[in-house]
């Protein structure tokens, strides 16, 4: 029978039988990323996933760790704690057999592209339920696909995640504005703030992975200067530049971010409250501890959930982030008590966290990251 052919980017796979299906999504952003976990959630056989090159593809707990570690000064993280879980990371893809992003070890990700959040990504990989295919399609069957090159891949289901575009040119015509500022302000008492490229520098900030991050600091400063004349001084400050609203990019959100917040004593006080509640937030519902405990049964349950059959631990692709648990990688007794823990006066978390949390905000050469004392080989099955 004649397979099918969804968007993976509307509403069109609502409903759909993925249930022992062939799927093939094509493209490798999020929406494919999500289309993968929910078609291997929902029974399918097999996923391949055709790109024209690998997205990165975090764990779930990178993405915790980077919005549970304490920031310096200068809202930056420990450089020894982003070697470690790079380390960690790595190891994660090659025990999997998922491929790594061609542009690591120099960027964490392509430019354009996002970060994609999924630990089934790599259990699938391990479970040979899913595979990444490099190439173009170029042609069709009643069930199956063909690329570059002549491969054939059969499928009953065929998922396009590709064809995003940014509003930014709409956004210049409703407006009239072709140009605004980094720190997002189009005219007084006027902000745009959505639909910025994805750079180089998109999550190496204070915002961590988040929009809404970004959008509750510049809600606080529109406010702050609504109705005052501090406007005109701001798009002046060090920092601040012109660009056309087509062009405008994250890393302008974060150098416009830290152009307020150098400039304005208010807005550094509501940056640093902000960031303080964000991860006292997250340490309330999880500390460290807890949240490895709970990801390492989940991670254990999508075993079987996808291979369709109980699987012991040993079985399973191995969790390796037990050892950012202080003593655990030393080989010491797992510690019984919460490695990060709440100050109970301000919402601060204490500072005394092992310096094993913090996302890889600036990722390493390989060069530098092989010779260090934290090299992959030394992270054990």
């Amino acid at each position: 029978s004649q397979g099918k052919i969804v968007s993976g980017v509307s509403d069109e796979t609502q409903g759909l039988d993925w249930s022992d299906k062939k799927v093939v999504i094509v493209g490798m952003g999020a929406f494919a990323v999500e289309n993968a976990r929910t078609a291997l959630e929902a029974g399918a056989r097999h996923v391949t996933v055709v790109c024209r090159r690998h997205g990165t593809v975090c764990p779930k707990i990178i993405d915790y760790l980077n919005f549970t570690t304490p920031y310096d000064a200068a809202f930056k993280h420990d450089r020894k704690s982003n070697i470690r879980n790079m380390t960690y990371w790595k190891k994660l893809y090659e025990l999997s057999g998922a491929t790594q992003p061609e542009c690591w070890m120099g960027k964490i990700k392509h430019e354009g592209h996002t970060i994609s959040v999924s630990d089934i990504w790599f259990i699938g990989h391990f479970l040979k339920k899913i595979e990444t295919v490099t190439g173009n399609v170029t042609g069709m069957s009643e069930n199956g696909i063909f690329l570059n090159g002549g491969r054939r891949i059969e499928a009953d289901i065929v998922v396009n995640c590709i064809g995003f575009e940014r509003n930014a040119p709409a956004a210049a015509e409703l407006s009239g504005y072709p140009e605004m500022y980094s720190h997002n302000y189009i005219d007084k008492d006027f902000m745009y703030l959505a639909d910025a490229y994805i750079d180089g520098d998109a999550f190496n900030s204070l915002f961590g992975s988040s929009v809404l991050e970004m959008v509750k600091f510049y809600v606080d400063a529109f406010i702050l200067f609504f109705g005052t004349p501090e406007y005109d001084r701001l798009k002046d400050i060090e920092g601040i530049k012109k660009i056309p609203i087509g062009e405008r990019k994250w890393s302008h959100y974060i150098e416009g971010a830290l152009a307020l917040i150098r400039n304005h004593p208010g807005l550094h006080a509501t940056a640093r409250e902000r960031v303080s509640q964000r991860t006292n937030n997250f340490l309330q519902s999880h500390d460290l501890e807890t949240y490895i405990a709970e990801n390492k049964r989940e991670w254990i349950d999508t075993h079987a959930m996808i291979s369709g059959k109980p699987m012991e631990e040993k079985d399973c692709l191995p969790y390796v982030f037990e050892k950012l648990l202080p003593g655990i990688a030393s080989g010491s007794p797992k510690p019984t008590g919460s490695s990060l823990k709440l100050e109970p006066d301000a919402g601060r978390i204490d500072r005394r966290l092992p310096d094993s949390a913090g996302l890889i905000r600036n990722p390493l050469p390989f060069q530098e990251l092989k010779n260090s004392e934290l090299k992959a080989e030394n992270v054990k099955r």
